[in-house]
Protein backbone atom coordinates (compact mmCIF):
# COMPACT_ATOMS: atom_id res chain seq x y z
CA UNK A 1 0.00 0.00 0.00
CA UNK A 2 1.32 3.40 -0.93
CA UNK A 3 1.27 6.05 1.73
CA UNK A 4 0.56 9.61 0.86
CA UNK A 5 2.83 12.34 2.07
CA UNK A 6 1.02 15.47 3.07
CA UNK A 7 2.90 18.77 2.78
CA UNK A 8 3.51 20.57 6.03
CA UNK A 9 1.50 23.70 6.68
CA UNK A 10 3.58 26.82 6.38
CA UNK A 11 2.91 29.53 8.92
CA UNK A 12 4.11 33.00 8.08
CA UNK A 13 4.91 35.59 10.65
CA UNK A 14 3.22 38.97 10.15
CA UNK A 15 5.16 40.90 7.55
CA UNK A 16 5.13 44.42 6.18
CA UNK A 17 2.53 45.80 3.83
CA UNK A 18 2.46 48.99 1.78
CA UNK A 19 0.10 51.74 0.73
CA UNK A 20 0.67 53.42 -2.62
CA UNK A 21 0.16 57.08 -3.57
CA UNK A 22 1.05 59.31 -6.50
CA UNK A 23 2.41 62.56 -5.12
CA UNK A 24 2.51 65.90 -6.91
CA UNK A 25 5.75 67.60 -5.84
CA UNK A 26 6.20 71.30 -6.63
CA UNK A 27 9.08 73.76 -6.53
CA UNK A 28 8.07 74.74 -2.98
CA UNK A 29 9.35 72.48 -0.21
CA UNK A 30 6.59 70.49 1.50
CA UNK A 31 6.32 67.66 3.96
CA UNK A 32 5.49 64.27 2.53
CA UNK A 33 2.41 64.07 4.75
CA UNK A 34 1.06 67.36 3.35
CA UNK A 35 1.27 65.85 -0.17
CA UNK A 36 -0.90 62.85 0.77
CA UNK A 37 -4.67 62.90 0.20
CA UNK A 38 -6.27 65.21 2.79
CA UNK A 39 -2.78 66.06 4.09
CA UNK A 40 -2.75 63.29 6.70
CA UNK A 41 -1.23 59.84 7.13
CA UNK A 42 -3.77 57.07 6.63
CA UNK A 43 -4.81 55.42 9.85
CA UNK A 44 -3.93 51.82 10.52
CA UNK A 45 -7.10 50.26 11.88
CA UNK A 46 -7.22 47.45 14.45
CA UNK A 47 -5.78 44.97 14.91
CA UNK A 48 -2.75 47.20 15.32
CA UNK A 49 -0.92 44.78 17.59
CA UNK A 50 0.04 41.17 17.01
CA UNK A 51 0.40 38.46 19.69
CA UNK A 52 4.11 39.28 20.08
CA UNK A 53 3.14 42.74 21.35
CA UNK A 54 4.29 44.63 18.28
CA UNK A 55 2.46 47.74 17.11
CA UNK A 56 2.18 48.44 13.40
CA UNK A 57 3.25 51.83 12.04
CA UNK A 58 4.64 53.45 8.88
CA UNK A 59 8.42 53.10 9.30
CA UNK A 60 9.78 52.98 5.74
CA UNK A 61 9.02 55.16 2.73
CA UNK A 62 9.89 54.25 -0.86
CA UNK A 63 9.94 56.99 -3.49
CA UNK A 64 10.32 56.82 -7.26
CA UNK A 65 10.31 59.88 -9.52
CA UNK A 66 8.29 59.49 -12.73
CA UNK A 67 10.78 61.84 -14.40
CA UNK A 68 14.45 61.18 -15.16
CA UNK A 69 16.47 63.01 -12.47
CA UNK A 70 18.65 64.45 -15.26
CA UNK A 71 15.54 66.24 -16.58
CA UNK A 72 13.68 67.19 -13.39
CA UNK A 73 15.12 66.56 -9.96
CA UNK A 74 13.20 65.77 -6.79
CA UNK A 75 15.20 66.20 -3.60
CA UNK A 76 14.30 65.05 -0.09
CA UNK A 77 15.48 65.34 3.49
CA UNK A 78 14.47 62.96 6.24
CA UNK A 79 15.58 64.48 9.54
CA UNK A 80 12.38 66.43 10.20
CA UNK A 81 14.32 69.73 10.35
CA UNK A 82 16.32 70.40 7.17
CA UNK A 83 14.51 71.78 4.13
CA UNK A 84 15.76 70.47 0.77
CA UNK A 85 16.90 73.10 -1.74
CA UNK A 86 17.17 72.65 -5.51
CA UNK A 87 20.55 73.65 -6.96
CA UNK A 88 22.44 72.89 -3.75
CA UNK A 89 23.62 69.83 -1.89
CA UNK A 90 20.77 70.15 0.63
CA UNK A 91 18.84 66.93 0.38
CA UNK A 92 19.15 63.68 -1.51
CA UNK A 93 17.96 63.01 -5.06
CA UNK A 94 14.96 60.70 -5.50
CA UNK A 95 15.74 57.94 -8.00
CA UNK A 96 13.87 57.76 -11.28
CA UNK A 97 12.44 54.65 -12.91
CA UNK A 98 13.46 51.82 -12.81
CA UNK A 99 15.26 52.68 -9.54
CA UNK A 100 13.63 53.43 -6.23
CA UNK A 101 14.76 55.31 -3.12
CA UNK A 102 14.12 53.58 0.20
CA UNK A 103 14.07 55.81 3.27
CA UNK A 104 13.99 54.05 6.66
CA UNK A 105 12.25 56.73 8.71
CA UNK A 106 8.84 58.04 9.72
CA UNK A 107 6.93 59.68 6.83
CA UNK A 108 6.30 62.85 8.85
CA UNK A 109 10.09 63.51 8.92
CA UNK A 110 10.40 63.71 5.11
CA UNK A 111 10.32 66.95 3.08
CA UNK A 112 10.31 67.11 -0.73
CA UNK A 113 10.95 69.71 -3.42
CA UNK A 114 11.07 69.48 -7.25
CA UNK A 115 13.10 71.44 -9.78
CA UNK A 116 10.19 71.39 -12.25
CA UNK A 117 6.65 72.25 -11.24
CA UNK A 118 4.92 69.78 -10.96
CA UNK A 119 6.88 66.52 -10.85
CA UNK A 120 5.11 63.28 -10.01
CA UNK A 121 6.50 60.77 -7.54
CA UNK A 122 5.32 57.27 -6.76
CA UNK A 123 5.21 56.84 -2.97
CA UNK A 124 4.94 53.60 -1.01
CA UNK A 125 4.37 53.76 2.74
CA UNK A 126 5.60 50.52 4.30
CA UNK A 127 3.84 49.22 7.39
CA UNK A 128 6.15 47.46 9.82
CA UNK A 129 5.75 45.94 13.24
CA UNK A 130 7.65 47.80 15.94
CA UNK A 131 8.09 46.94 19.59
CA UNK A 132 5.68 48.79 21.84
CA UNK A 133 7.18 52.05 23.08
CA UNK A 134 9.81 52.35 20.31
CA UNK A 135 9.58 55.36 18.02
Amino acid sequence: MLSQIQPAQLVRAPSGATLHFRLTVTNTAATLVSLLPNGVLPSITPPTANPAGNVFAFKIVQLQSETDPNTAQVRYTCDGQTTPVIGTNKGFVVAGQPGMTTIPCDPQDIQLIASTNPTYVQCYLVIEGVTTGVN
